[in-house]
């Protein structure tokens, strides 16, 4: 599966919709751990948020790849994957653009295929030239 890559300002509110999201479930999380965990409650929470920031941070490079004179498509197309993968999880958050929420739930149903192709032997993978 390659969805095709969305428009810079589509880009930036994934991102944003993704962070918000990720905000959101560090504090139900964070609702199951008992007063005094304070250390444990600041992993949780910076572990969330690095999500988000990951998210926005795979946005600003791929548009930033994708807005160059000489883009890079492979860079490009592993950048999108990356944001697909980080939001995959949100697809039905209210904050993640209708336009994209269809292609968000395909590509989380096509992940276990993903899985178990990253799963199989190199030799398994590659084609008859060897190649990938």
């Amino acid at each position: 599966m390659n969805p095709p890559l969305p428009g810079p300002s589509l880009l930036a509110a994934l991102a944003d919709a993704v962070e918000v999201a990720a905000e959101e479930a560090a504090h139900r999380a964070l609702k199951h751990f008992p007063d005094g965990h304070g250390g444990d409650r600041d992993s949780v929470l910076r572990a969330f948020r690095a999500h988000g920031t990951a998210a926005n941070l795979a946005a600003y490079a791929l548009r930033t790849e994708a807005g160059s004179a000489n883009p890079d498509w492979d860079n490009a197309r592993d950048l999108w994957h990356t944001l697909l993968n980080l939001a995959g999880p949100f697809h039905d958050h209210p904050e993640i653009p209708e336009e994209l929420r269809e292609t968000l739930a395909e590509w989380e149903a096509a992940a276990s295929d993903r899985a178990a192709d990253a799963d199989a032997p190199f030799s398994a993978r590659t084609s008859s030239a060897g190649r990938p």
